[in-house]
């Protein structure tokens, strides 16, 4: 009887051992996954701001796994209490798009598109 109860204790340290390991393994997978999703959208901010403040053409964010994509957006002209109408607001929607995501801005007075 003596020995099925060491028997009982070594299978249950093992399971136990098994669930810390899988437990880490879980968690550094999370972890890692979400480290490489907050590079992705990091990447994709530095490529928006680029394009912004510099107005690069498409295709060098194509060669480093970006697609961007712009599109003219109108907001409608508001009108204020008195009466007085203003001019219709033009806005650019640039879209930064790669494997696993997507980033929008929008962005007023922008020109080119």
């Amino acid at each position: 009887m003596k020995k099925g109860f060491f028997l009982l204790e070594a299978l249950l340290a093992c399971v136990l051992i098994s669930l810390l390991v899988g437990a880490i393994m879980h968690y550094h997978a999370q972890w890692s996954l979400c480290h490489k999703k907050s590079l992705d959208r990091a990447k994709a901010l530095v490529m928006l701001m680029t394009v912004i403040e510099q107005r690069q053409e498409q295709s060098k964010a194509k060669l480093e796994g970006y697609t961007i994509i712009q599109k003219k957006i109108s907001v409608p002209a508001p009108q204020s209490s008195d009466g007085n109408r203003y001019p219709q607001a033009q806005c650019t929607q640039i879209t930064a798009v790669w494997d696993t995501g997507a980033m929008s801005v929008v962005v007023g007075g922008y020109d080119e598109v």
